[in-house]
């Protein structure tokens, strides 16, 4: 963008269709549509700190993300965004997310989304989704919690202390430690839940 500490930042609005390692230097960015392959992965792309004015009240702190396709790692190590609504229209993957600020992460759409990696999410983070559903491949902080709709939810949880809902689809919920002060409801729908037998055994007797 303009990278100059006399003038605001101008570019709100990227689209880019099977791109490569792409960066944007900017703080105005509010909606960004990225399109990969059916097959093989489009490249990276990340959203820099620029010297633009940014006075409190004049940058974003939401960006929409438009997916479709296969996409690279997204991430923004200008820290600016505390919320971020993913839409897919289609099914469609990206490989990672890394906003460290974020604690709203909304996942919409009519397709599922997949994201093969939370390589950052802040750490209270409130997720939801209200589209075709969500598969987060890594698990989520224990803090991290999750509201799930009609789609199919898959998610991995810990020591969770939250209240996990995932909705009425037929959702996969694997446990991977003893349940923290946290729950889970999968709601209606054929549900899996997966966890040890030692877990089993624990989760049980605190019912």
């Amino acid at each position: 963008d303009l990278a100059t500490g006399s003038k605001a930042d101008t570019i709100k609005s990227v689209s880019l269709t099977h791109l490569g390692a792409s960066t944007l230097s900017g703080n105005a960015l509010e909606t960004l549509s990225l399109t990969g392959g059916a097959a093989i992965a489009s490249g990276t792309f990340a959203v820099t700190q620029s010297a633009g004015i940014t006075t409190a009240g004049s940058i974003p702190t939401a960006l929409t993300l438009n997916l479709a396709g296969l996409v690279g790692a997204v991430t923004a190590t200008s820290d600016q965004y505390t919320k971020l609504t993913i839409n897919s229209a289609a099914n469609a993957t990206v490989a990672a997310l890394d906003f460290t600020k974020v604690t709203a992460l909304d996942v919409a759409g009519a397709g599922v989304t997949t994201i093969s990696a939370l390589t950052s999410l802040g750490a209270t983070a409130a997720i939801t989704s209200t589209g075709g559903g969500v598969t987060i491949t890594s698990a989520l902080g224990n803090d991290q919690s999750f509201t799930g709709g009609a789609g199919k939810e898959t998610i991995s949880i810990g020591a969770t202390t939250k209240a996990i809902t995932t909705g009425d689809g037929d959702d996969i919920v694997a446990v991977t430690a003893s349940f923290g002060a946290g729950s889970v409801d999968a709601g209606l729908g054929s549900d899996t839940l997966t966890m040890t037998a030692a877990d089993a055994i624990t989760a049980s007797a605190s019912t």
